[in-house]
């Protein structure tokens, strides 16, 4: 991967970093976890990708990608926050299911 080679891919990537989820307050979440990959396009944006193991027992692969976006939506919006928050724009957010 070209990217890789140029050194705008990373794999494993600990986040440590407190989110403000309310902007008329001071209310914060703590982000602590590892982004399985990201890598930055030509344009300088991130695209994340977190690698699932889970078991999605539906025959219909439209249920499955809405069982993923709900088991996995917010953790994959935490971790495009807590990487936008380092000053990398994210434009695509990825579950890789490995099953």
């Amino acid at each position: 991967m070209k990217a890789d080679a140029d050194g705008r891919a990373d794999r494993e990537r600990e986040l440590i970093c407190s989110i403000r989820i309310n902007p008329e307050r001071d209310d914060y979440k703590l982000v602590q976890g590892t982004l399985d990959a990201m890598y930055i396009d030509d344009d300088g944006k991130a695209t994340i990708i977190d690698y699932k193991t889970d078991y999605i027992k539906y025959d219909d692969p439209d249920e499955v990608i809405k069982e993923v976006k709900r088991r996995h939506a917010e953790q994959l919006e935490l971790y495009a926050a807590a990487v936008e928050a380092s000053g990398i724009k994210v434009k695509s957010r990825y579950v890789s299911l490995l099953r």
